[in-house]
């Protein structure tokens, strides 16, 4: 097996001057539940803001994104996934989690470059009206800006909020 490569997902919002990195709300170094929801949160070192980008063989371009942690119950790394997703287009604000890799659409993302070395990390899915999802920190592009906020997926409007890099 490969071995795999892990980052900091790094966002362009800053908190004193440290950007926020995607993160595993109140997770550490040790296997968690699935379904624990991720926020944004400055880097601590710890697995739970290491992330690896698993290709999938069923969509050419797109990957999973997988924790270094793993799932409490059946030991498998926990992957980003859109809260109660599957297959569907979903509501515009819908809440990320950790899951179990599963075969279904809203585990599947893909970076978009909007800028040198920023991109948007965009969903397999869509919102009710077809439009693209990426991953947003809730309410931050209206100056909600502390650690701990929540991850959800929005519409793109390519503001800080939205725009991530691989950092390591």
């Amino acid at each position: 097996m490969p071995t795999m490569t892990f980052y900091n997902i790094q966002s362009q919002v800053t908190l004193e001057g440290v950007p926020l990195v995607i993160d595993i709300r109140k997770a550490k170094d040790k296997p968690i539940k699935r379904g624990t929801l991720l926020d944004a949160y400055q880097p601590t070192g710890n697995d739970n803001q290491w992330w690896a980008l698993v290709p999938s063989s069923a969509y050419p371009g797109w990957f999973t994104i997988q924790s270094k942690l793993t799932d409490l119950k059946s030991g498998e790394h926990l992957v980003i996934d859109i809260q109660k997703a599957k297959d569907k287009p979903v509501k515009s604000g819908t809440l990320l989690d950790v899951w179990t890799p599963t075969d279904n659409l809203n585990q599947l993302w893909q970076f978009v470059e909007i800028t040198p070395g920023w991109s948007v990390i965009q969903s397999k899915l869509t919102d009710l009206a077809g439009n693209p999802l990426v991953i947003d920190i809730h309410g931050a592009s209206k100056g909600a800006k502390k650690e701990g906020i929540p991850l959800d997926t929005l519409t793109e409007n390519n503001k800080e909020n939205q725009l991530w890099m691989l950092a390591g």
